[in-house]
């Protein structure tokens, strides 16, 4: 089933949590990304950046949550430097993937919303 509202994405995070996630993560493209714990639900918005090719930003999300994760970062700091590295990517001809400049320079850009869940 499709969603398309930041609720029904909501919804769709906390119905993967009942069957066992303890976090979810879900890409929004462009708009950012939501994260889902057991205490909170983020929402990211993405900085914005001149698309030149989104080829891989997803995959460069996952690597920067990864990567901020294991430096000890909070999730909600993780999920912000994923959308950082994956805006940085798409905004790079090609296969380019983002510098850790431009990554630090576009995660003070992106911008947190705390989303309450009913």
């Amino acid at each position: 089933m499709p969603v398309d509202s930041t609720a029904e994405i909501a919804a769709a995070a906390a119905e993967l949590r009942k069957i066992g996630a303890q976090n979810v993560v879900i890409s929004m493209g462009k708009a950012g990304a939501l994260m889902q714990s057991a205490e909170e639900t983020w929402l990211t918005h993405s900085p914005k950046i001149q698309e030149k090719n989104p080829i891989g930003a997803g995959d460069l999300m996952v690597g920067g949550l990864v990567w901020a994760l294991t430096q000890g970062f909070s999730l909600k700091e993780s999920l912000g430097w994923g959308v950082a590295s994956g805006a940085a990517t798409a905004s790079l001809s090609g296969t380019e993937v983002g510098s850790k400049a431009l990554i630090e320079e576009l995660f003070k850009q992106v911008r947190f919303e705390k989303f309450e869940t009913v």
